[in-house]
């Protein structure tokens, strides 16, 4: 199992992981109370919220580059699903009249609005694409699918399309080589 099958299997458990953290505070607050009070549940989705957080950013670390504008957007994102967080609260509030219902369902926002806007501010961008293209020598290797080059990447899956061809297909699916090796070798290797 490559390393990115495994945290897509780890970011895909990180839903149910959470369930249990918040029904384990639950019950930890159901022994110390007769039923969780508004307080409790701000409580236990400052632990939830915590606990996605750090668990997501821990999962993609070392796959994200962390440029300092990525680490400030990040911080951004969580500040902005707190934000969310409140809004959806309020929301319930003015449907519900009953702040315990709007704190214990208003509390899901933050944590899912915190997983899909790190995904749109931790993707590859168009220059530093490019730059682990540069870096990456070699035969230009094409996603069959889409025609993404893929020199640099690590697997065969394709960030372009999602497509993941064997190294066969992949090798397949690229044109002929002959001209690019005839002028490496007329002209030298890269430097």
């Amino acid at each position: 199992m490559t390393k990115l099958i495994a945290r897509l299997i780890m970011a895909t458990m990180l839903f149910p992981l959470g369930v249990i953290v918040f029904i384990a505070m639950i019950a930890v607050a159901s022994t110390f109370t007769r039923g969780p009070s508004s307080l409790t549940f701000l409580l236990i989705w400052f632990v939830e919220y915590l606990f996605t957080g750090v668990y997501w950013i821990m999962l993609w670390k070392p796959i994200v580059k962390w440029t300092p504008q990525r680490v400030s957007l990040t911080g951004l994102v969580a500040i902005i699903s707190l934000a969310i967080g409140f809004v959806f609260m309020g929301i319930i509030l003015a449907f519900t009249r009953d702040l315990e219902p709007a704190i214990a369902l208003g509390g899901l926002a933050p944590p899912v609005s915190f997983l899909l806007l790190t995904i749109w501010v931790w993707q590859e961008r168009e220059d530093e694409r490019l730059e682990r293209l540069s870096r990456a020598e070699g035969i230009p290797i094409e996603c069959p699918g889409c025609q993404y080059d893929m020199r640099g990447l690590k697997t065969t899956l394709c960030p372009e399309c999602g497509s993941s061809p064997t190294l066969h297909q992949l090798y397949a699916g690229q044109k002929s080589h002959d001209a690019y090796e005839i002028s490496q070798h007329e002209e030298g290797p890269n430097p």
